[in-house]
């Protein structure tokens, strides 16, 4: 091997050498780039996984809430059904109440109006115990009021119908009004009781 081939293969590898240092400079360049890059991603990365977390807290807190609200939502359904079932009941009792109401006016009314024909005035608050008020009755001299009193548990149904019978004898166009008034009203208060 002579010098010149010495010398060339010197300058070759001198010159495949500045190559490989061009070659690892693009390297070094290429991988800080790539260092870089990563970094960069990991630093996105790290702040939407803090996002991320911080979606999913809230999201837990909005269930939480959800469930709450439906909680509070079937508890408030419940006491809608039940003021229903209050007002419902109570409905009913108003009805109940305004029939009996009713029922009661239209039997003062004829009470009121048989004491007007019959002259004979009953104290309804006395009964179902007692048969209590007084008749006017024609005498000799004239007309006088007569009280009466009669209890009704001392006597049997037969017993009561007889002394009433006797008591508004002289008014027998109005004898059945007033049977059926007054002991109707006795055995409605004693199918109750």
């Amino acid at each position: 091997m002579n010098k010149c081939d010495v010398i060339k293969r010197l300058k070759r590898m001198e010159h495949e050498e500045c190559q490989i240092v061009k070659l690892e400079a693009k390297i070094v360049g290429k991988c800080k780039k790539y260092f870089q890059n990563l970094a960069a991603i990991k630093g996105i990365l790290n702040r939407k996984t803090y996002a991320l977390s911080i979606y999913k807290e809230d999201l837990e807190n909005l269930k939480r809430y959800n469930e709450e609200l439906e909680k509070l939502l079937e508890e408030k359904q419940a006491n809608v059904s039940k003021m229903q079932e209050q007002i419902q009941k109570l409905e009913t009792e108003l009805e109940e109440q305004e029939k009996k109401y009713l029922e009661t006016m239209m039997k003062m009314d004829q009470v009121r109006q048989l004491k007007e024909l019959t002259e004979t005035y009953i104290n309804l608050q006395a009964l179902p115990d007692h048969v209590q008020g007084m008749t006017l009755k024609d005498t000799v001299e004239g007309k006088e009021w007569e009280h009466f009193c009669i209890s009704m548990a001392e006597h049997t149904e037969e017993e009561r119908e007889g002394i009433l019978t006797k008591l508004i004898q002289h008014q027998s166009a109005y004898k059945e009004q007033w049977h059926k008034l007054i002991l109707g009203e006795v055995r409605e208060d004693n199918q109750t009781s």
